[in-house]
């Protein structure tokens, strides 16, 4: 059973991480990261699932897909999820009410953690103060959090992987999983190059490029090992498809292990 909870995104121009200004933001002032363990709730049989992020995040009700996933492979378990309302990036969550409020208010199993601010260019160094601030508020309710590097944009593959190896130096301060999104993008692209990830922005999700993070998302919470993946029959992708999807975030979760620490 799928239940879940949507509040109005207020998008505005915050549709992308990818940030390339002359100096870098202000460090912002937050207590420091104790570094504990991450905790393990993927065997847990109700799920509540926190979405924090911008459009990435809202793209084809990405959260929907995830709790379909789940609730698919395995008819026993519930979902709940919730995408917070606001498009802010992770610093800016720190001092919004709404956001600390949020995370309060539910039993959240899963919190996932999108809107790291990086330089496209990979000249600027942002800080992540921000991130480390929201693992720690994950851990302290003892939620899984998953940080979530997104995707590059079409065409340049090294920006998916600069990104992620941004999230890795933040979980070296701060151990939390990391969904290696842009590294299944990349791997996905390179196996199957006709598929159409990508809107025609470049750069914002088709239902085929959100579908292969949701199953990226999928493995990370249930820590399913199964081969076969149960095909979805509410999205337009066929079961073909949608297992070669499967294989590529199994592959690469296998590759790059998202929740080490």
């Amino acid at each position: 059973m799928i239940k879940h909870t949507f509040m109005l995104i207020s998008l505005l121009l915050m549709g992308c991480n990818n940030q390339d200004k002359a100096t870098a933001p202000p460090i912002i002032n937050v207590p420091p990261v104790s570094n504990t363990p991450i905790t393990d709730n993927s065997s847990e049989n109700n799920y509540f699932i926190l979405l924090f992020g911008n459009s990435h995040v809202a793209s084809n009700d990405l959260g929907g897909l995830i709790s379909a996933l789940i609730t698919t492979n395995y008819p026993q378990k519930t979902v709940s999820y919730t995408r917070a309302s606001k498009a802010l990036f992770l610093d800016e969550r720190v001092t919004d009410p709404e956001s600390n409020q949020l995370i309060q208010q539910q039993p959240w199993t899963h919190v996932i953690l999108q809107a790291q601010k990086y330089s496209v260019s990979g000249t600027v160094d942002y800080p992540i103060d921000g991130a480390l601030h929201w693992i720690e508020q994950v851990k302290n309710i003892s939620a899984t959090p998953i940080l979530f590097p997104e995707h590059a944009q079409q065409g340049n593959p090294e920006e998916g992987t600069r990104v992620h190896q941004l999230h890795q130096r933040i979980t070296q301060q701060n151990s939390s999983c990391i969904a290696p999104i842009g590294l299944a993008w990349n791997e996905a692209l390179s196996q199957y190059p006709q598929l159409q990830l990508y809107r025609p922005d470049g750069n914002h999700a088709q239902l085929l490029g959100s579908f292969l993070t949701a199953l990226v998302f999928y493995y990370i919470i249930s820590a399913d090992q199964q081969v076969t993946l149960e095909p979805l029959t509410t999205v337009a992708i066929d079961e073909i498809t949608q297992q070669q999807l499967a294989d590529i975030a199994q592959s690469t979760l296998a590759a790059y292990p998202a929740c080490t620490a």
